[in-house]
C-alpha cells in the first residue's frame, strides 16, 4: 500500500511542477486509496473528524480529497493534479503576474438561416505564473439581443483560473430580423496589463427580401352589372438569401368607391403575413410560405366604369422608393367590347419563291363601348413562311369605336400551296369559337410559291430557351442570330435610331442590306433578316439568289450571340421603376422596336437582375422550305457568341451540318 502524502506537500510539489512544466493540459491524475485498512471512504459525514485518518468530509461523504474538477473541491480550493489544493498556493507573489489569453480573438457566426441559430465559443486561458481572477464576462450595452451568452451570469463570477488552466464561454446567435449584427463580449480580470479585453462578435441574417406582385394591374374587363367575378393577386418574396418579408397592410386606395372587395384582410399589428424566400413562378410557394394570394372580386353595382387601387404595404421597405406598391383595378359594366375584323381570309396568291412580298393589313375594330384587349397568335401548324406583326402597344387596348392594325407577312421559300391561321383573342363576351372559347376569331392565310430564277432558297431559323416564351414575364434572356457569308459578310439584327417616344424606331443601318451585289467576286446571295413578334423569337435569315452552279471554298456560318442573360426580374417592376409601361419595356428589350432613350435601360436591367442563367439556342435550317438540319448549343453567359451550324454551297447545292 502507498502511504498518504500530506496535503501541504502535495500543494508544494504541484506548484513546483507547474512552474517547471507549465503544459499540463490533459494530465490525468489517478488517486490510490491511501487510508488505513477499514477507513470509511464514502461514508456519510458532516465534519472531518467523523472520517478516518487522512480523510476529510467533502460533499457530505468521507473522501481522500481526490477531484476531477474545481466543483469537487471546497470553497477556496482548486483541483490540481486530482487533488483539492487551497487557492492561496497560487496567489501572486513578487515577480509573478497572471496573463489573460483569449482564443479565438473574435467570434464570426456567419450567415444564419430563418429560425436558426449558430454557436461559437472562446477559451480564456491563464498564461501567467500565478492565479488569474476572472471578475466577469458579459455583453456590452450596445450588443443586440440576438447574441446570448452562456455562463455569463453574475453568479458565475469571480472565477479563479490557476496557471495554464482555462475557462470556456459559449455564445449563441439567433437573428430576429434581416441584416448584419455586430456586438462585443467584454472580459474583465485582474490582468494588470489588460484588465478589460473585448471580443468582437458578428453574424448576419443574410439576403435582401424583394416583393413580387403578380399581376400589377387587374383588368376585369366587361362584367354584367350586379354579377361578380374574382381574380387573384399573388404576393411573393423572391429575395436573395434567407431574408423574410412581412406584408403589413392591404387596403383599397379609395375605400368609399364601390365595385371592388378583397380577402383576406391584412392589417397590422395582428393580421400581418410573413413570407419566407421563394423563387419566381414557384408552384409550391403557398405551401412553403413564400407567397400569399389575395382574392379580388369585382361586383359592379350599376352600368358604369370602375377604377381603384389596391395598396400593399410591406416591411422591410426597399432601399429606394416607397414602402408600398399599388395594383391597379379596373372593370366595366357598360356595353361590352365588340370585335370586328376587316378580313377573315388573307390570300397572297401566287408569289415567286425567294421574292420579297408586301405585307397585308387586317384591321381589328372595337364596335362596343368598353376598351377591348387584343392578343395575336399564329397557329403552330401554320407554314413557317407566314408571320404576323401585332398592333403597336400605343394601339392597345382598342378604345370604343377605335381599331388596331394587324400585319400579316408572307416570305415564300416553299413551292406550292401553303396555309396558316391567325388567332385574334379579345375580351368580347359575345363571340364564341368552338376550338378557342369566348372572344376569339380566326383569320385564314394562304399563299402559293411559284418557281423562280433564284435557285435554292435557304432559310435559317433560331429559337432559344426563355422561361416566359418571350419578354412579357420575368425572363429577359435574349439571343441574336448571326449569319456569316463565306466571304465574311454579316447578316443580323439591324441597328435602330431614335424616333418619337412610343413610336417604332427607324433603321439606322442594316448589315444584311450591304452584302456585295451580284457580279461582285464576293457575291454570296441576297439575305434578309426577320424577327417574329415583340419578343423577336424566332429570328430568321432568308437567303436567295446564291447562283445555279456556284461553289464556295468556305461555308456559311450560323452563330448565336447571347445579348442578355437576365433570367429573373419582373418586367413590371423594371417598368415601374423606370416610369414606363411594360409594353414599352418589352419593345426595348426585344431589339429596339420602341424608343426609350438608349442603353441606360440595359444597364439598369443588368444592375437589378435577380438571377443570371444560361440559354440553349436551337438552329433549324430549311432548304427550299423543307427542314434539313436541327442543331442546339448552350450559351453560358452574356457576351458569348458561338457557331452552331455551317452550310456549304457546292455546284449550286446547299448542304448543312452542326458545328
Amino acid at each position: 500500500m502507498i502511504r498518504a502524502i500530506p496535503l501541504q506537500v502535495v500543494s508544494l510539489v504541484g506548484a513546483l511542477f507547474l512552474a517547471a512544466c507549465p503544459n499540463t493540459e490533459g494530465y490525468v491524475y489517478t488517486e490510490t486509496d491511501t487510508t488505513e485498512t477499514g477507513t470509511p471512504v464514502g461514508s456519510a459525514c458532516t465534519l472531518d473528524s467523523e472520517c478516518g485518518e487522512n480523510l476529510r468530509c467533502q460533499g457530505g461523504i468521507c473522501s481522500t480529497g481526490a477531484c476531477q474538477g474545481d466543483d469537487d473541491c471546497r470553497e477556496g480550493e482548486l483541483c490540481v493534479f486530482g487533488e483539492c489544493t487551497p487557492d492561496t498556493e497560487f496567489e501572486c507573489r513578487a515577480g509573478q503576474a497572471p496573463i489573460l489569453d483569449i482564443n479565438p480573438p473574435e467570434m464570426d457566426f456567419g450567415a444564419v438561416s430563418v429560425g436558426g441559430s449558430a454557436t461559437r465559443s472562446i477559451v480564456i486561458r491563464n498564461l501567467g505564473s500565478c492565479l488569474l481572477t476572472l471578475q466577469g464576462v458579459g455583453k456590452s450595452s450596445t450588443t443586440p439581443a440576438d447574441f446570448v451568452c452562456e455562463r455569463c451570469a453574475v453568479s458565475n463570477f469571480p472565477k479563479r483560473i490557476p496557471p495554464n488552466r482555462s475557462y470556456e464561454i459559449t455564445v449563441v446567435f439567433s437573428p430576429t430580423s434581416p441584416g448584419n449584427r455586430d456586438g462585443i463580449l467584454e472580459v474583465r480580470s485582474d490582468d494588470e496589463s489588460y484588465p478589460i479585453q473585448q471580443v468582437p462578435m458578428n453574424g448576419r441574417y443574410e439576403g435582401t427580401p424583394r416583393l413580387l406582385v403578380e399581376p400589377e394591374t387587374l383588368d376585369f374587363g366587361f362584367q354584367t352589372a350586379a354579377t361578380a367575378i374574382t381574380r387573384k393577386v399573388r404576393l411573393s418574396n423572391v429575395g436573395e438569401g434567407n431574408a423574410v418579408l412581412r406584408i403589413t397592410d392591404v387596403r383599397l386606395a379609395s375605400p368609399g368607391l364601390m365595385g371592388f372587395t378583397f380577402t383576406p384582410e391584412i392589417q397590422a399589428p395582428s393580421g400581418t403575413v410573413t413570407l419566407t424566400p421563394t423563387v419566381a413562378g414557384s408552384t409550391d410557394c403557398l405551401t412553403t410560405g413564400g407567397c400569399v394570394d389575395l382574392d379580388v372580386t369585382f361586383t359592379p353595382p350599376g352600368y358604369a366604369t370602375y377604377q381603384n387601387d389596391l395598396v400593399i404595404t410591406y416591411d422591410p421597405p426597399p432601399t429606394t422608393g416607397l414602402p408600398y406598391v399599388r395594383v391597379g383595378l379596373k372593370g366595366y359594366s357598360t356595353t361590352p367590347p365588340e370585335l370586328r375584323l376587316s378580313d377573315s381570309v388573307v390570300d397572297f396568291g401566287d408569289r415567286q419563291v425567294g421574292m420579297a412580298v408586301d405585307y397585308q393589313v387586317v384591321s381589328v375594330f372595337n364596335d362596343g363601348q368598353t376598351p377591348m384587349t387584343v392578343q395575336i397568335t399564329i397557329s403552330p401548324l401554320s407554314s413557317t413562311d407566314f408571320r404576323t406583326e401585332a398592333p403597336l402597344p400605343l394601339e392597345l387596348p382598342v378604345p370604343p369605336g377605335g381599331y388596331a392594325r394587324l400585319k400579316v407577312h408572307y416570305e415564300p421559300t416553299e413551292l406550292g400551296q401553303v396555309a396558316g391561321e391567325v388567332r385574334v383573342a379579345t375580351n368580347d363576351p359575345n363571340i364564341y369559337n368552338a376550338a378557342f372559347g369566348t372572344g376569339t376569331k380566326t383569320i385564314a392565310i394562304r399563299g402559293n410559291g411559284t418557281p423562280s430564277t433564284f435557285n435554292d432558297i435557304l432559310k435559317v431559323e433560331m429559337t432559344y430557351e426563355n422561361g416566359d416564351s418571350g419578354f412579357f414575364g420575368n425572363d429577359f434572356r435574349n439571343v441574336n442570330l448571326i449569319f456569316e457569308s463565306p466571304f465574311g459578310d454579316i447578316c443580323t439584327q439591324p441597328t435602330y435610331g431614335a424616333s418619337a417616344p412610343g413610336a417604332p424606331l427607324q433603321i439606322v443601318s442594316d448589315p444584311c442590306a450591304i452584302w456585295p451585289m451580284s457580279g461582285d467576286s464576293a457575291f454570296a446571295g441576297t439575305p434578309r433578316w426577320i424577327a417574329i413578334g415583340a419578343g423577336q423569337e424566332p429570328e430568321r435569315v432568308i437567303l436567295n439568289n446564291a447562283g445555279a452552279a456556284t461553289s464556295f471554298p468556305l461555308p456559311y456560318v450560323v452563330s448565336a450571340s447571347y445579348e442578355e442573360d437576365c433570367a429573373s426580374i419582373p418586367s413590371g417592376l423594371v417598368a415601374g421603376l423606370l416610369g414606363i409601361s411594360v409594353d414599352a419595356l418589352v419593345g426595348y428589350i426585344s431589339g429596339g422596336s420602341i424608343n426609350l432613350g438608349g442603353g441606360e435601360i440595359a444597364d439598369f436591367i443588368q444592375e437589378m437582375c435577380w438571377d443570371h442563367a444560361s440559354s440553349t439556342a436551337t438552329i433549324t435550317v430549311f432548304i427550299n422550305g423543307a427542314a434539313a438540319l436541327n442543331c442546339s448549343k448552350t450559351l453560358g453567359a452574356k457576351g458569348i457568341t458561338l457557331p452552331v451550324a455551317e452550310i456549304t454551297r457546292t455546284n449550286g447545292m446547299f448542304e448543312a451540318r452542326c458545328r
